[in-house]
């Protein structure tokens, strides 16, 4: 009886251990492979300051502190393909850092619906003049870049600077019956 619970025990002890290697096995192989290469391209990139890559539910949330303002469709896309060139196929979220300030933040607080409400009818000229008469009266400056994916803002307040990127979502195209095609 003794000789079936000492190979009960050492089964058990050599499946812990095998677990613990192929955890270690893993976390390596994500810190060599994944996280560390990723972290270095990105420190490449002129705008970045710092890199964070974190995995959470195996989604790589990946944050860049920007150093200054530049132009934030050029620097994010940048990143977006550097991730993707070392993730290849994995889950990421991107997000960039900024150094906003309560001006900024309320100025894009006041700005929310009028930007959603450019997006809802791909009105982009119209909320461009919503930024200029705005950053006119409030004293910032701003740029907005539009692509087919994000809509990118970028407001600036002498040293200061903020960046929202925002997914669109596209209307689907009409069938020219009427119909919307999905």
């Amino acid at each position: 009886m003794n000789i079936g619970r000492t190979k009960i025990i050492t089964i058990l002890i050599a499946l812990g251990a095998t677990l613990g290697l192929l955890i270690f096995v893993q976390h390596y192989y994500a810190q060599s492979f994944i996280e560390r290469p990723v972290r270095e391209a990105l420190h490449k990139l002129e705008f970045v300051d710092t890199v964070t890559v974190n995995k959470q539910d195996s989604v790589y949330k990946i944050t860049i502190k920007i150093k200054q303002p530049g132009n934030i469709q050029y620097e994010y896309t940048q990143a977006d393909k550097t991730i993707k060139d070392h993730i290849r196929g994995k889950q990421y979220q991107l997000q960039l850092t900024d150094k906003r300030n309560k001006k900024l933040n309320d100025e894009l607080d006041y700005l929310e619906l009028s930007i959603y409400e450019a997006m809802a009818k791909n009105n982009y000229l119209w909320l461009d003049e919503i930024f200029r008469e705005t950053a006119g009266r409030d004293h910032f400056t701003y740029k907005l870049f539009i692509d087919e994916q994000r809509l990118y803002v970028q407001l600036v307040d002498q040293n200061h600077f903020l960046y929202e990127v925002i997914e669109r979502s596209i209307p689907a195209p009409e069938t020219g019956k009427g119909e919307k095609q999905m």
